[in-house]
Order: C-alpha cells, then sequence, then structure tokens
C-alpha cells in the first residue's frame, strides 16, 4: 500500500550531509550516512531513520534496540528510555512509543525527560514537571528536578529539600525534610532522616511512631520489621504494633514469604539459632534450628522443617520429631515431602541437585515411601512429581514409578489426564501412559484448565484448544510477541492495530504511523 504523502515528501533532514555509500553487496535501496560497523553497516535510510544492515545487505532489528525495529517509525529523533519505552520527537512535539512501536504518550509541547510507569518528567525553562499519558500537567514547573518513584509517588527536589507528590490524586503528601524514602504503601510512607534515623508517616504527613528507629525491612503486604533502641517492634501496614520484643533477647527479626516471623537468637557460642512465630507473637517454635525453619501446613494441620547439626527434621505441630535425619527436606505438599541424602548443590532457583545421592519420597510422619536416584525430585502436584534426570525431565506416580520417562525438555502438570511436555523445541500433550494425544506442534503450551481447555502459541499466533486438539478459537497475534528474525528486506512487514507499516522491500510503499 503506498503513501503518496511520503512518496512526495521534501526531505525534512536537509541540514544533514548526504552521503550515499555505493556496495555491490547492499540492496537497491539508498541509504545516507551509511558505514562500515564490524560485521555490520549502520546509519539512516531516505527518511532519515535508524536502520542496521548485516553483511549481505538484510535489514536487521531496529539498530540499538534490541526489540524494536526502529526503521517502522517517522519521527526526527529517537531517544532510548532506561524502562524500555522510547522518546520520539518530530519538530517541537515530543512523544513516546512502546517497543512495539505504538504510541504510549501522543505527541505534546513538553520537552520529556525520561518516561517512567504511567507518567512522564518534563522540563521547561530548567524545571521540572510531569504529565500522565493524556499529556495532561499534574504539578507546577518549579522543581528543580522530579524523579518518579513508583506507578503512583514523585519526589519532587528543591535544593536540599525534598516534597512527596501522589500524582494520582494528585496532591502533596509529605512535607518533611528527609535524606530518603525507604518505602511507600497505599497508607505510609517510611523514610529515613538525615540523622540515620527511621519514621514512619501517613499521606498527610502525621508521624505514626513514637519509637526512635534504626533500621526497617518490609514485606511484600507492607508489614514493617524494624529495628529500635528498645527492641525489634513489627508494625502492621497502618503502623499498629504486632509484634514487641521486649526483653530485647532476639538478634534477628523477619517476616517470612509464608507470613509467620523468623526468630534468631545467638547461642553461647555466638551461633544464631532459630525459631518461628505468628505475626500476633505466639511462638510456635522456640529458637533451636541451626538455620531459619520452614513451615507448612497440611490438611490445617502446621509442620516444620527445621536443621540440627547439619542434618533436616520433620516436627509436627506439637515440637516433635516425627521423621529420621537427612541432608535436606522441602516442603510437603499432598502429604508427601521431598528428602534427600548425599552431597548436592543448590543452584539459583533452590533447586538442590548432587552425585550418587537419592531421594526420598516420605509421608509427613517420616514413613519412606519409595526412593529414587536421580538429579532432581519435584514436589508432588496431582498426584505426580517431576523428576529430573540428565538435564531431561519426566513424571513420577506416589509409588515411585515412572510414568513419563526423563526423555523431554521440559514437562507441565498433570490436567485432565493430559501433560504438557517439550520436545526438539515443540511442544505437544502426553496421556498419563506416555502415550502421544496431541503432536508436538506448537512453539509453547499451557496447562490444561478445568474446564478443559488450554492456550497454545505458534508463530506469534495464540488459540485456544480442547483434550482431543481442536481449535475452540481462531488464532489471533499474541500482543506480547514480538519476532525480528528477518531473513531478508522482503519480510520485514510488522502491523499492529495499523500502528505500523509494511515496508516490502520497497521505502516507498509505507504506512505512515501518524
Amino acid at each position: 500500500m503506498q503513501n503518496p504523502d511520503y512518496v512526495n515528501r521534501p526531505p525534512r533532514w536537509e541540514s544533514y550531509t548526504t552521503e550515499i555509500i555505493e556496495h555491490d553487496t547492499l540492496p537497491v535501496i539508498k541509504y545516507r550516512k551509511l558505514v562500515k560497523d564490524q560485521d555490520y553497516w549502520k546509519g539512516t535510510d531516505e527518511r532519515g531513520v535508524a536502520v542496521r544492515l548485516d553483511k549481505d545487505g538484510n535489514l536487521c532489528h531496529g539498530w540499538g534496540y534490541n526489540e524494536l525495529k526502529i526503521s517502522t517509525l517517522l519521527v526526527d529523533r529517537l531517544i532510548e528510555s532506561r524502562y524500555r519505552n522510547i522518546i520520539a520527537v518530530r519538530g517541537n512535539e515530543w512523544g513516546v512509543i512502546d517497543m512495539k512501536g505504538n504510541f504510549v504518550v501522543k505527541y505534546q509541547q513538553y520537552p520529556i525527560k525520561e518516561f517512567y510507569y504511567d507518567f512522564c518528567t518534563v522540563e521547561l525553562n530548567g524545571y521540572s514537571s510531569c504529565i500522565n499519558l493524556e499529556g495532561e500537567l499534574l504539578m507546577p514547573f518549579t522543581a528543580q528536578e522530579l524523579v518518579i518513584r513508583d506507578s503512583r509517588y514523585a519526589e519532587a527536589i528543591y535544593g536540599d529539600l525534598k516534597l512527596l507528590y501522589d500524582l494520582l490524586i494528585p496532591k502533596l503528601v509529605l512535607v518533611e525534610k528527609y535524606d530518603y524514602i525507604e518505602d511507600i504503601s497505599d497508607s505510609l510512607i517510611v523514610i529515613r532522616k538525615v540523622n540515620g534515623t527511621v519514621e514512619i508517616y501517613n499521606h498527610d504527613s502525621l508521624k505514626l511512631n513514637d519509637e526512635t528507629i534504626e533500621d526497617v525491612t518490609i514485606d511484600v503486604t507492607n508489614n514493617i520489621v524494624a529495628k529500635t533502641t528498645e527492641g525489634w517492634i513489627i508494625y502492621d501496614s497502618n503502623a499498629n504494633i504486632l509484634f514487641k520484643d521486649n526483653e530485647q533477647k532476639y538478634s534477628s527479626v523477619k517476616i517470612t514469604k509464608d507470613g509467620y516471623i523468623s526468630l534468631a537468637q545467638l547461642n553461647q557460642n555466638n551461633y544464631p539459632i532459630y525459631g518461628v512465630a505468628e505475626l500476633n507473637g505466639n511462638i510456635l517454635l522456640p529458637c533451636y534450628s541451626d538455620s531459619p525453619i520452614k513451615v507448612f501446613q497440611d490438611k490445617g494441620e502446621l509442620y516444620y522443617i527445621l536443621n540440627k547439626y547439619k542434618k533436616a527434621y520433620i516436627c509436627n505441630s506439637k515440637g516433635q520429631i516425627v521423621s529420621p535425619k537427612y541432608d535436606f527436606i522441602s516442603k510437603g505438599r499432598e502429604g508427601i515431602c521431598i528428602a534427600f541424602e548425599g552431597k548436592f548443590i543448590r543452584n539459583s532457583d533452590g533447586e538442590i541437585s548432587g552425585e550418587n545421592g537419592i531421594f526420598y519420597a516420605i509421608s509427613l510422619d517420616g514413613h519412606v515411601k519409595f526412593t529414587i536416584r536421580c538429579q532432581y525430585l519435584y514436589s508432588f502436584r496431582n498426584g505426580y512429581a517431576t523428576i529430573k534426570q540428565d538435564y531431561h525431565y519426566g513424571k513420577v506416580n506416589t509409588k515411585g514409578e515412572i510414568v513419563i520417562p526423563p526423555i523431554y525438555e521440559a514437562v507441565g502438570a498433570v490436567k485432565c489426564g493430559l501433560i504438557a511436555a517439550c520436545k526438539y523445541g515443540y511442544w505437544g500433550y502426553l496421556d498419563e501412559s506416555n502415550n502421544i494425544v496431541i503432536g508436538f506442534q506448537y512453539k509453547a503450551a499451557e496447562d490444561f484448565d478445568e474446564e478443559g481447555k488450554a492456550q497454545v502459541q505458534e508463530k506469534g499466533f495464540c488459540a485456544t484448544i480442547n483434550t482431543k486438539g481442536e481449535l475452540l478459537s481462531e488464532w489471533e497475534r499474541d500482543p506480547d510477541y514480538v519476532e525480528f528474525s528477518y531473513d531478508s528486506i522482503d519480510e520485514a512487514t510488522y502491523i499492529k492495530d495499523g500502528l505500523a507499516e509494511a515496508f516490502n522491500g520497497d521505502p516507498s510503499n509505507y504506512w505512515n504511523i501518524d
């Protein structure tokens, strides 16, 4: 589809020195300022837009950006942002595009300095302000510098003074001299003062803590663990006290991911020993374990995994040890814990692997259900556990029988009697006897849901299938999928919502993003 406006448009970059370099391997299309860069040619095309070619003259991804084909955009200048978006400049107008070429912030008059979350910092006459996605100005141009902290708040800096703005309302929420902000929630602001102490405020600049806080950590539920001059205190998200170490007997207090308090005391040899408590301060296990205690529930009853003298044990809710000792025990699931005996190495994902080690599937009363020698045995899910052997994956049942041999690059969970599995880079579905039900044909495949539906992906398009492999929906482009492995310039075509281009080997075949 030819755009006559582009064909008849005079060059907009007359100030540039035109320099067309002829090369027998480059395509017929003329380029400007094209220079050799190791094994690539890089420069600008006839529109002044950044391009990059390989040694055979084929168009590569956008120069300088791993995921956006810059040659699709008709702009004067592109500025890379730190947060995976790109600032576009056209004349005296400024906007923001995402990594697929769609406008996030349409062209507007204020020069954009940075884009973060749903806001842009803008400048005018040396002062900073902020606009939202609609281009609305949220505060006056008075700050010397503006820092967007997250999806809601920004710090305005006036010399030595910092003020905190809520950009969603918008309004000033903290007027207090501080060094930096430790954390912000919907109800609290935790700041560190210049003298090093920490204070907690609400959004009306009201100080909520009376204690002198020396340090804080904040968990995902916005509970605050504070080390004070009087001992440890845990505040909830409204600064109410949940736990207080009045006797100052703990050397460390932390909130676990499961919502329990991990406590540590120093023994007579000055080594930490660990206990665990509920958030209300109720002690579940006193400090005894040599490492932090893991807590899990099964059928409403609490169980603990503790370590003593480099060995792991299972403890019941009464604090009684119910299992033999192992080198490692994972949290229980479906009434079974996975234990390991032998030398092991823990990787970055928390998995362990060892040489000539044995994995044990043990019940919560410590009885061994089966043993197996492998690289890793994962927790049970829907009656099956994933086994890893020679960096391939399979499945075992609760009797330890290998029902899916470990020959696959990846396997999913057993859902609706089917298991998603990957072989040679393609996904299909197996039954519980390792029979192929749906062939290996997809680039990605999800587990089936309770209704017997699963989403599959093929070459950037998604569809929903049933357990027979029949399509339940039309193939639609995956909005999160972008592929840039072009074999030649003739295949460099990307269209999304009408906001892209059709290149097809001829730069006059251009769909204007305007």
